[in-house]
């Protein structure tokens, strides 16, 4: 009623006499605004949750982000740690590691038998060595700074099988092995960061049992979802 009034200029309680064709029309038109605008946001929503419906009923389930990991022991990921505080932005939201496999989209009834197929996999691996050699980074490509962990037949074997487990993913680069220490840096930062760790020495070596699947909270952090050991006796 209060717009009503300040419509056609007078009281709360107004003279319908007051009314001209003009307002009826506009008020006409504006019911009709109002309907449609209240129709067009409950068919959104009733959409939006039978699409949601369909797929969780198609796809069997809600879509989650995976990753396959590699945690090193507490005295490397300290050391990592040291670095990341200060030039990683994701330090909160994962441990150091060392990536096998990107992070990927799965549904609930997708990610069982990978599960499957990892813990297989692992059984035809035994534990192998974890060798960081020196600082490096991806520059060009992107500023990533990193600890490099040298490459055995191992660890490259194991890449590739996880990574044909799920092949849904293309790869887009070439599998270096690394434990990310700096990253989302811009290039000034990565100039001076970069050339203030290049000389220091990361030399570690220490044995690796075993590697993890990954799934991602809301809040961006990632936990861990299952853990395979490897060897035949794990």
């Amino acid at each position: 009623m209060d717009l009503l009034a300040t419509r056609f200029n007078a009281s709360p309680i107004f003279d319908v006499s007051q009314l001209t064709l003009e307002s009826v029309v506009f008020l006409k038109q504006r019911k009709l605004g109002i309907i449609k605008n209240i129709q067009k946001k409950l068919q959104f929503f009733i959409w939006s949750d039978l699409e949601l419906s369909l797929n969780y009923l198609t796809t069997g389930g809600i879509y989650m982000k995976y990753g396959v990991v590699v945690f090193p022991s507490k005295s490397l990921q300290d050391l990592a740690n040291s670095y990341r505080k200060r030039y990683d932005p994701h330090y909160s939201l994962i441990p150091p590691h060392m990536t096998l496999k990107n992070p990927f989209e799965a549904t609930e009834s997708e990610i069982k038998p990978f599960t499957e197929k990892l813990h297989a996999l692992a059984k035809n691996y035994e534990p192998f060595t974890l060798q960081t050699t020196k600082i490096s980074s991806f520059k060009p490509v992107n500023n990533v700074i990193y600890f490099k962990v040298s490459s055995t037949p191992e660890l490259d074997g194991l890449y590739n099988e996880i990574n044909q487990s799920f092949s849904e993913q293309n790869l887009e680069y070439s599998f270096v092995p690394h434990i990310t220490i700096g990253q989302k840096l811009s290039d000034d930062e990565h100039s001076d960061v970069y050339g203030s760790l290049r000389m220091l020495k990361a030399e570690h070596e220490e044995t690796v049992d075993r590697f993890h699947l990954l799934y991602q909270l809301e809040n961006g952090s990632w936990t861990v979802y299952e853990t395979f050991r490897l060897g035949k006796e794990a």
